[in-house]
């Protein structure tokens, strides 16, 4: 494969043509500075990606080994312009058309006349609203997925903009690349009834999307979308390309889709549900959170989200919104639901799948979440291993280190064959590229299901917590290695925390009583 100095990007205006910025007017405090950048491509770098990002006077773009426009054999450095301010909310839409790119280009569906954009002139862009440029589908199938089937994308606003592949590389008509999945198939689904787009420019090139694309499914121009949106749907938009722009968000794309789609989306998605034509206020949040049950996770996790969507609007939330929205963790029916270590040892053999057995030993013995088996470092159960997991980056919360408790369960499940042969664990497929660490997760809790255990996945995690806190680790120890924080985990654990405590006072004093 030869690569060859970079072309004229094809997407990028005439000479003298004014592209009108859709995204409106740049945001000083979001600016993006050259270190910022560097930062982005090195970690593109680290992971095998020769695709950059750079900035060309006020427009993101990428650069890198494309096929060549012209369909001749080889590839060339080029340029694809994405039409993106350059600031963190465009860096952050920017990476995840990387990433859109780099699937296509891997699965060999990477069609320029998929991503070209048409630009208006300053002539033209008085008579008729213009399309936003063709980058927002994209970013919308990279997006967190509404369910294990379906993409989400960015909100609809945007979703509905066309922005995005402008063709199909699949059957007529299809709207999606070869092989079923891709950005067209969601915009097809979630879009209103095909509109087309006003035509014309000063060159008399048509605007009209092609049939059976993602544009072509888009709605009305942005110019009548942007009219139709409400205040709060804009405002939860940035919200969502905020969340995604952070720097720690970037580092761990999947981890942070599964994160957005499990623990903001659905709470967001009832605040837009309640708010009606409201804009957004302190009576809305609290609304929202009081239409959750108390003493419920849902509730908690609802707190959590909106009090970080409060954050960013500059919204002061009442001083007793934490006591208000108590509920995570387990619900008192539950407490003494939890299996016990006889009962976790002997439910084992009710699973006759032996690479089924493994993920039971492993979350029995590690409490790990249901993905992370299949995202962890195993090779310290080898014969000579410290018997010390690594859950991977690629986790929900990142990588951390667990040990054993109890140890001996080790030998007991016979996990110690996975530090040379982890093809011993069922054939899940892990690539992140087609699937999610949700539906991942999902996998585990069918099997327990499908052979009828008492008991679900967390419990066994949360067995795991209970058995650390008799034992006497301490809470922050027990939190690192569980992948969350301690604030979590004390409020989760509270039951048990508490017990131990007043245990260890109980004793303290029956001690110093003896001794008097």
């Amino acid at each position: 494969m030869s690569v060859s100095p970079s072309s004229p990007d094809p997407g990028r205006p005439a000479a003298g043509e004014a592209v009108v910025d859709p995204w409106g007017p740049a945001d000083p405090g979001l600016a993006l500075t050259a270190a910022q950048l560097a930062a982005c491509n090195r970690q593109l770098a680290d992971r095998g990606i020769r695709l950059r990002l750079e900035r060309r006077g006020d427009n993101l773009g990428l650069r890198g080994p494309l096929p060549r426009p012209d369909a001749a054999a080889g590839w060339q450095v080029q340029r694809l312009s994405l039409g993106l301010r350059p600031d963190r909310l465009g860096l952050a839409r920017a990476l995840l058309l990387l990433e859109q790119v780099q699937q296509e280009l891997q699965r060999d569906t990477f069609r320029w006349d998929r991503w070209r954009r048409p630009t208006t002139t300053a002539a033209t862009a008085t008579a008729a609203a213009p399309p936003r440029p063709a980058v927002a589908t994209a970013a919308a199938a990279l997006l967190p997925p509404r369910s294990g089937r379906r993409s989400a994308g960015l909100p609809a606003s945007i979703a509905a903009s066309g922005i995005g592949p402008a063709s199909s590389s699949g059957p007529a008509g299809s709207g999606r690349p070869a092989g079923g999945a891709g950005p067209g198939r969601s915009a097809r689904r979630a879009a209103p009834p095909a509109a087309t787009a006003p035509s014309g420019t000063a060159s008399g090139h048509r605007l009209r999307p092609r049939r059976g694309s993602p544009a072509a499914a888009a709605g009305p121009p942005a110019g009548a979308i942007a009219a139709e949106r409400s205040p709060l749907a804009a405002l939860l938009e940035q919200f969502e390309l905020a969340f995604f722009a952070e720097a720690r968000r970037r580092r761990a794309l999947a981890g942070s889709r599964s994160t957005w789609q499990a623990a903001y989306q659905p709470y967001l998605r009832r605040l837009a549900g309640l708010a009606g034509a409201e804009s957004l206020s302190l009576e809305l949040l609290e609304r929202t959170l009081e239409s959750y049950e108390l003493a419920s996770r849902s509730r908690q996790q609802c707190a959590i989200a909106l009090a970080a969507l409060a954050r960013q609007q500059g919204l002061d939330l009442p001083a007793d919104w934490n006591e208000r929205s108590a509920g995570y963790g387990l619900h008192r029916a539950r407490f003494r639901q939890l299996p016990s270590d006889g009962r976790i040892l002997a439910l084992v053999e009710a699973i006759p799948n032996p690479a089924w057995r493994l993920v039971y030993g492993l979350m029995a013995t590690y409490g790990l979440r249901n993905h992370e088996v299949f995202f962890c470092d195993l090779s310290g159960l080898s014969p000579d291993g410290d018997r010390v997991l690594r859950v991977l980056p690629t986790s929900k919360t990142g990588e951390h280190q667990v040990w054993p408790f109890q140890p001996d369960w080790v030998e007991r499940f016979g996990l110690a064959c996975l530090g040379e042969q982890t093809a011993a664990l069922p054939p899940i497929c892990t690539d992140l590229r087609h699937t999610t660490l949700k539906q991942v997760g999902q996998r585990v809790a069918e099997q327990f299901r499908r052979y009828s255990l008492p008991i679900t996945p967390y419990d066994l995690r949360h067995a795991w917590a209970v058995r650390t806190i008799h034992i006497g680790l301490p809470d922050t120890v027990a939190a690192r290695m569980m992948g969350h924080s301690v604030t979590i985990h004390t409020r989760t654990y509270h039951h048990w925390i508490t017990r131990r405590d007043q245990q260890q006072a109980v004793d303290a004093a029956l001690a110093r009583q003896r001794s008097a």
